[in-house]
């Protein structure tokens, strides 16, 4: 082979090189006599490769072109394909004559790019043949795809030529005339425009080409369609073989209507050539994925109408832009493709791409087998995402060609299995399917619970909770939900009674734990999962159930990762630990509710509507009464808490129930909200709040809550610490304590034992146990403690905690009980600290 030196025409020819003769100047050797001056081939872009399909003869003198046919040239060209031959492409044996189909002049060869028969009076005299399939201009070169810069092309004149004026040009004769430079046009080819990202995280620039519509405006809005190339198609820096990835198959054409298969619009085609280097492939599609979007905001791209398709080896682009770039493509088509993987089908499947995959049956590089199963990967993840059978028929296809589908290049055993892109986009079909197709612009779900007004709900309102795990196999939302009806027959505590679903909803029946509500959400796409049901107003505690072999979860529960409830770090909270965390959605009131207990909890319990009058929620961590670290107090500071303020705030201490924690008074309970309320309607001072987990001593389960050294832990420790670092009260009647279930019994040792440290007692769901009333009113003298009980209808009558208050009242400690419609669970403490704060606290 010659070596080649790049010739350069304009902007648009880069694929051609060529070693100029010596003397090309003028008439080569023999062929100078006969008046030739230049002998240059017309190429066109095939379905199987780049080919010559004519040859222009140049001369002094405009010919006569009237009495000439085409027996009177001779054409002679290489059958060499690369593909499929050994040797030299001008080996003798590859050398055969071509059909002559026309012959006539033109002003211009230029012309010729765009006009199939430009005839008019001329200087240059063109010889079309017939194109050929059994080869073409392409060879590999040091690896790499390229047109030949040596195309062995012959012409032989079998005729005297003369000039429109007479004189004799060129004799007829038996001596070769050689091509004496690059191509004079190759049609498609020509039309490109090279371009070059710089990138140095790839180590090499990307070359591109991109072609766009001949009437272009920057106007309108064009498809884009884009083409991932095979390997021995890609640049290879020894072979500088810029613009291989064009001249292998007739697709680059196909897009202008220069095949035999209608388009019917105008497209704009980009064919990023990637770099055979040491470079991950991955990093070429990333590269590859940056390319698209500025080169989609330099031309007049449509963005919702963005294709990619590939061969080979840019199926491994493919699958890692669908999978990585799930918003850029509106269809993708992997031809001679290479197999996905779990992730990538699941990927494809969430972000619903549609996509047709094409494989020859006995591909001789790759086989069908991987093919089918990449198929069967993503049929399957779309199954497990909940789409019906239609629906994915609609988003995923495969074609397996049998070899009686491939043309034959030549001969009959000359077909490549490997490069099924071609018969796919034979077939209008295939690109009439993937211009139809558009990118849905789905609106992303809202993660979390949406409270909606709703005319068909019970209660007036419906709530969509939506959370999202691409890599969970099931969901169920969960929670304290179940309903109880008042006017059902009595089953205290822990009996779970007589229990509705939310859609019972009527008048009289409230939300309740005890036993656990479960609802399977459905997967909506995108690895979304939602369910919506109908609820009643209130703070309402709920949680996730989740199962994700990705992450080792069966059964899982787990707060709304959408929450904004701040929470400790670590994994020291127990109910973390113990797999039975919560969380609250916050739903109105709605008239259609009629009920006046729904009423209050909502003014209390939802968020206050100015976030300047809330207060904020904290985490600090401390060493607990046994001197280990790491575990943490929750505090609630009020809104405009000033830690300079000449008079101390007012504090409360909040203890848990068993296998609770420092969250349950924060979040499930709703400490911080009805407070927030309460402060901002004058119905009590503003107030800081500190919770603490309480399992912390030795053994598992209750040994864990041990309430002597809780309560230790509360006066020797906590209250020394929050004194220390915040302005609250050091006086009694400064101080609060109040205790939910395990808590409340809790409180029964503070008050037993520190009862001078606090001037406020509430027990919410519980009772304190062998209470000293005698004790404590004798060592109390006239500073004696307010202290109020309550608990649930649904826990049980009243009459316990009446006995015990009149206890209290009978030694002169002020007390007063309240029972509210609900069951043990926080949703019931959280109505239970309203009253308690409300009505009696710092009064």
């Amino acid at each position: 082979m010659r070596r080649p030196m790049r010739w350069v025409s304009g902007a648009l020819s880069m694929l051609l090189t060529v070693v100029m003769l010596a003397g090309a100047a003028g008439p080569v050797g023999a062929e100078a006599a006969l008046g030739v001056d230049s002998v240059r081939a017309v190429t066109e872009l095939g379905w199987w490769g780049q080919r010559v399909i004519g040859v222009v003869l140049e001369f002094a003198e405009d010919v006569d072109a009237a009495s000439l046919t085409p027996a009177d040239f001779t054409v002679r060209d290489t059958t060499f394909n690369p593909y499929f031959d050994q040797g030299h492409f001008a080996d003798p044996e590859f050398m055969t004559e071509q059909k002559v189909i026309d012959v006539f002049t033109v002003e211009d060869p230029q012309l010729l790019l765009n006009e199939e028969r430009p005839a008019g009076p001329g200087r240059y005299l063109v010889v079309m043949v017939e194109p050929s399939f059994t080869g073409g201009t392409k060879i590999s070169h040091k690896g790499g795809m390229m047109a030949n810069p040596d195309q062995p092309t012959e012409v032989y004149i079998n005729t005297d030529i003369y000039s429109a004026s007479g004189a004799l040009l060129a004799k007829a004769s038996t001596e070769k005339l050689t091509l004496t430079g690059p191509p004079v046009v190759n049609r498609t080819i020509d039309h490109f425009v090279h371009g070059v990202l710089e990138n140095p995280t790839v180590g090499l620039p990307l070359n591109y080409h991109y072609r766009l519509p001949a009437n272009y405006d920057p106007a309108k809005r064009y498809p884009l369609v884009v083409f991932f190339n095979g390997y021995g198609q890609g640049y290879f820096p020894e072979a500088d073989n810029i613009g291989g990835h064009l001249i292998c198959d007739g697709t680059p054409a196909l897009w202008f209507g220069e095949q035999d298969v209608p388009i019917g619009e105008d497209v704009i085609f980009l064919a990023p050539q990637s770099t055979r280097t040491e470079q991950a492939m991955d990093v070429q599609a990333e590269q590859a994925a940056e390319l698209i979007r500025n080169f989609s905001q330099e031309f007049a791209v449509d963005p919702d109408r963005i294709y990619g398709y590939s061969l080979s080896m840019g199926s491994i682009i493919g699958w890692h832009l669908v999978t990585n770039h799930p918003d850029l493509f509106a269809a993708f088509i992997q031809t001679g493709f290479f197999p996905n993987n779990e992730e990538q089908a699941a990927a494809v499947a969430a972000a619903e791409i549609p996509m047709w995959l094409f494989q020859g049956e006995n591909d001789h590089l790759l086989g069908s087998q991987g093919a089918v199963e990449s198929y069967e990967r993503i049929v399957a993840a779309y199954r497990a995402r909940g789409l019906d059978e239609d629906r994915i028929n609609q988003l995923i296809k495969i074609t397996v060609y049998p070899d009686e589908a491939f043309e034959p290049q030549g001969a009959p055993d000359r077909i490549d299995r490997h490069a099924p892109l071609v018969p796919a986009f034979q077939d209008p079909v295939t690109s009439q399917w993937l211009l139809t197709q558009r990118k849905v612009r789905r609106t992303v779900p809202v993660e979390g619970p949406t409270v909606m007004e709703d005319p068909e709900s019970p209660t007036g309102y419906t709530v969509r909770f939506v959370y999202r795990n691409p890599t969970a196999t099931r969901v169920q939302l969960a929670g304290d939900l179940e309903l109880r009806d008042l006017n059902d027959p009595p089953a205290p505590f822990p009996q779970p009674g007589v229990r509705y679903q939310p859609e019972q909803w009527q008048p009289g029946r409230y939300h309740v734990g005890g036993a656990e509500f479960r609802r399977d959400m459905e997967p909506i796409g995108d690895g979304y999962w939602a369910v919506s049901i109908p609820l009643h107003a209130g703070g309402l505690s709920y949680w996730y159930r989740v199962w994700d072999p990705a992450q080792d979860w069966e059964d899982k529960r787990i707060w709304d990762p959408a929450s904004d409830h701040p929470r400790p770090p670590g994994v020291t909270t127990f109910r973390v630990g113990n797999n039975d965390v919560l969380d609250v959605v916050y739903v109105p009131y709605h008239e259609k509710q009629n009920d006046p207990v729904l009423q209050a909890r909502a003014q209390y319990e939802l968020p206050v509507a100015d976030p300047a009058r809330r207060g904020t929620v904290r985490y600090v961590e401390y060493t607990n009464i046994l001197g280990e670290d790491g575990w943490y107090l929750g505090i609630y500071l009020p809104p405009g808490y000033d830690p300079n303020r000449p008079e101390p705030y007012k504090v409360m201490y909040l203890t848990h129930g068993i296998f609770g924690d420092e969250t349950d008074f924060l979040i499930p309970i709703n400490a911080p909200n009805i407070f927030d309320n309460l402060i901002a309607r004058g119905e009590v001072e503003p107030t800081v709040l500190v919770t603490m987990g309480n399992h912390f001593s030795p053994g598992t389960g209750f040994e864990s809550y041990n309430m002597e050294n809780a309560a230790r832990n509360i006066v020797e420790v906590i209250i020394p610490f929050i004194e220390e670092r915040y302005n609250v009260s050091r006086e009694r009647t400064g101080r609060a304590y109040a205790g939910f279930s395990m808590g409340a019994m809790t409180g029964g040792t503070v008050l037993n034992n520190y009862h001078s440290w606090f001037g406020y007692y509430g027990f919410l769901c519980g009772s304190p146990r062998d209470v000293n009333y005698n004790q404590i009113a004798e060592e109390s003298g006239g500073a004696v403690p307010f202290v109020f009980l309550g608990n649930g209808m649904f826990e049980g009558p009243l009459t316990a905690m009446n006995e015990i208050r009149d206890s209290f009242r009978a030694v002169s400690i002020p007390s007063e009980t309240a029972i509210v419609p609900g069951a043990h669970d926080g949703m019931t403490a959280g109505q239970l600290l309203t009253i308690f704060a409300r009505d009696y606290l710092w009064k």
